[in-house]
């Protein structure tokens, strides 16, 4: 019996799209790759990721990855999900990449250290980060340690700095899909979209007189998400970007 041939990362998302279906790269905001078999990122695979220049959000939980090489380099990723994985805290330096990073998901993965946790510092606009189920949380005061080697962080592992749970009626009935709340909030539509496209960030919001108490949601749109067990679900409405 012939092995089946393994497919690309490539093959894979557009396999998502259906038969018959033209996948747009330019259409997503949002890229949803969870639950399928990656391990590790090829160049090919991040110059094809490069082609969704508009995305914003990029999830990778559950893929098998082992290590940050090859992530895509030249998007303007805010949010990056990659729990539930095989990396350690050495390649968290690699997400350097992603100066306007404001949410980090990086829950049970190999992750020891406090050193390799500050590696995160240079993330400016990081607001989020869950490491839960790391190794790094038995580490003694870990949650204070970690507030004080990134100070602009506010919520880690679902709680903010004052152990608040982020998924309590104070921040709202969508729990953590409310963080844009404190990162985003009254803005004019011009400003709103440079700051999803990346071409701002918070240290400019603040420098435009905004607090994290004047910033607000908006729709997440562009989403591209394959379910577990490798079926596709596409909702033209909800999945790409909304045309003016």
């Amino acid at each position: 019996m012939s092995q089946e041939k393994t497919l690309t990362l490539r093959q894979q998302i557009e396999k998502m799209a259906g038969d018959g279906e033209e996948l747009k790269p330019l259409d997503f905001e949002n890229l949803i790759l969870d639950d399928i078999q990656i391990n590790e990122l090829t160049a090919d695979d991040a110059a094809y990721l490069e082609t969704f220049s508009t995305l914003g959000k990029l999830c990778l939980n559950h893929t098998g990855l082992k290590n940050l090489n090859n992530l895509p380099a030249k998007i303007p990723i805010f949010k990056l999900e990659l729990s539930d994985n095989k990396i350690s805290g050495d390649e968290l330096s690699k997400l350097a990449i992603y100066e306007k990073l404001t949410v980090l998901k990086i829950y049970n993965n190999k992750i020891e250290t406090l050193d390799q946790v500050k590696s995160l510092a240079v993330l400016k606009d990081l607001v989020q980060l869950d490491l839960s189920e790391n190794p790094v949380c038995k580490v003694e005061d870990y949650r204070k340690k970690v507030y004080e080697l990134l100070p602009e962080l506010q919520i880690l592992d679902g709680h903010d700095r004052d152990d608040q749970s982020f998924f309590s009626d104070e921040y709202g009935e969508e729990g953590e899909d409310d963080l844009d709340d404190m990162v985003l909030k009254n803005l004019d539509p011009e400003t709103k979209k440079k700051f999803k496209n990346g071409e701002i960030g918070i240290d400019e919001l603040r420098e435009m007189g905004l607090t994290e108490d004047d910033l607000s949601d908006y729709d997440e749109e562009g989403e591209f998400e394959m379910e577990e067990g490798g079926e596709s679900e596409k909702d033209e409405g909800a999945n790409k970007k909304q045309k003016t």
